[in-house]
């Protein structure tokens, strides 16, 4: 598909011990596993991405306020 004019180009996405998914110019690899379904590939990539969204913080329980008098 390149030749030696051709830029490498190599997209990867790591948690934090392994790399999960590499896009390259042969396609899409999940956990060192080529996917040749587009469909299975964008399902996979969008999995991962929700997780690695961070999490909202935990909202605090407020204080109960005294009742009126």
């Amino acid at each position: 598909m390149s030749d030696a004019t051709t830029p490498r180009c190599i997209i990867s996405f790591n948690n934090y011990t392994e790399e999960v998914i590499r896009i390259t110019s042969e396609g899409f690899h999940y956990r060192g596993q080529f996917i040749a379904d587009a469909g299975e590939a964008h399902r996979l990539l969008v999995d991962f991405l929700r997780q690695q969204q961070p999490k909202p913080p935990a909202i605090a329980e407020s204080p109960t306020l005294p009742e009126p008098t």
